[in-house]
């Protein structure tokens, strides 16, 4: 008998190829938001997280989440986030 690996080792997320750059800009458009424009220097060198983020291919996973709570809030359901839901 043959070992099956239903589920094969590694990370798989969804692809949605613009969804870095997405992040990205939203993450900024928020932060202006909240601080104005221009941002202070300490928000502004705070980008640790936000690379973190991009670079390591979690953007879809939180561009995903984005997209189901904001439809859900158009919707008329009270819902929210925390981290990546």
């Amino acid at each position: 008998i043959e070992a099956v690996q239903p589920v094969p080792d590694g990370f798989y997320p969804p692809q949605i190829e613009s969804a870095s750059e997405e992040i990205t800009a939203l993450a900024w458009k928020r932060v202006a938001e909240i601080y104005g424009n221009p941002l202070p220097e300490v928000v502004e060198n705070r980008t640790k997280e936000l690379q973190s983020i991009t670079e390591h291919g979690f953007s879809v996973l939180y561009l995903i989440a984005h997209k189901l709570v904001n439809k859900s809030n158009q919707d008329g359901y009270v819902v929210g986030s925390r981290g990546s839901v």
